[in-house]
């Protein structure tokens, strides 16, 4: 504008300006720090503050080194007056993330300006829920004895293989109960901790013949995932003065192709009871077969038979059958023995 002066010499005007400084956007804290095991984390502030002398507008951006969308804030802009303050809320979605180390940012713009907070988020495996387990070194446990007699203890390992304390119990069967006793029923076990179960078979009053019973061994506390396990138990008693079957294994595996069609292995057959094995053995498939088919055992002595494979006629594939050696006598309680045997053709 204009301003006139008139009349008087060397008139003075006295003029007073008040410059105001222009908003300033001051952010705390500078950085912020999130970690999760899969979870999402609590969210955090950011306090914005107008030191400046004049109102200023401000808008954020998230951004994140990955480019995933895990890095939220709320609200995105708003208006400062001078000395005035706000909040910001940021969150991050930790649940879509694999465990791993992330880094992000928030820039604010203000009058031309940008200031920025970095966020860096740690994503880590979820501990391992408290839970106890289970493990016994046995699965099967075999007795034999003659009648009137009991067979010498053997014993089981429980172990915890787990995390927290286990409270086991164990329970049995009918057959377990009468003729297989444990010497603990229950018991607390701590993480990588064992105790030695022994079983005491009584069969002083069982008739000739094979036993089997079973062991669980259980969690006790109420509602437990814990998975039991069971032990299976055996008990041959065999009548004084009778025989018995026992082979030298149990299981056999040829491996034939184009150029072999043909082979065999050995398998000894022994009587070892106190009375004389009239066995016969048989197979259960015709590629199968035996170059004895049966025979007599004084108590004590044994046999050696080829056990043949014959793949002439065969596809390839895999193949099992049986082999099962009993004892001829119809009035014998012996117990039969079964052979495996796998054959593979390719």
């Amino acid at each position: 504008g204009t301003i006139t002066f008139k009349g008087g010499t060397n008139p003075q005007v006295f003029v007073s300006l008040n410059v105001l400084a222009p908003g300033n956007l001051i952010l705390s804290p500078s950085s912020l720090n999130f970690s999760s095991t899969g979870q999402n984390p609590a969210s955090q502030t950011i306090s914005l503050q107008n030191s400046g002398g004049g109102p200023l507008a401000w808008t954020l951006a998230a951004t994140t080194f990955d480019g995933a969308n895990w890095l939220n804030a709320t609200p995105s802009s708003g208006d400062l007056q001078p000395g005035q303050a706000m909040n910001v809320t940021v969150s991050v979605n930790a649940a879509i993330l694999k465990p791993r180390p992330y880094q992000g940012a928030l820039s604010f713009s203000y009058g031309g300006l940008t200031s920025q907070v970095a966020v860096s988020l740690t994503v880590s495996v979820p501990p391992v829920p408290p839970s106890a387990a289970i493990s016994l070194n046995q699965s099967t446990l075999n007795f034999t004895t003659l009648q009137g007699t009991n067979p010498a203890p053997q014993s089981f390992t429980i172990t915890n293989t787990g995390n927290t304390t286990l409270n086991w119990v164990i329970t049995e069967d009918q057959n377990g109960i009468v003729f297989a006793p444990t010497s603990s029923r229950s018991g607390s076990l701590a993480p990588n901790k064992s105790a030695v179960i022994t079983v005491t078979p009584n069969v002083l009053q069982a008739n000739a013949g094979t036993l089997a019973a079973a062991i669980t061994v259980a969690d006790s506390d109420g509602g437990t995932k814990v998975l039991s396990q069971r032990i299976t138990v055996n008990i041959v008693v065999k009548g004084q003065g009778q025989a018995s079957i026992t082979l030298s294994t149990n299981s056999m595996v040829f491996t034939h192709d184009s150029l072999v069609t043909s082979s065999y292995q050995f398998l000894v057959i022994a009587n070892s009871g106190s009375q004389t094995l009239n066995w016969v053995a048989k197979s259960s498939a015709p590629w199968l077969s035996t170059s004895t088919g049966s025979g007599a055992l004084n108590p004590g002595a044994n046999t050696l038979i080829n056990i043949s494979c014959d793949s002439s006629t065969l596809a390839p594939g895999s193949y099992s059958a049986s082999f099962v050696v009993s004892d001829n006598d119809a009035s014998t309680t012996a117990a039969p023995q079964t052979l495996i045997v796998n054959l593979v053709v390719t």
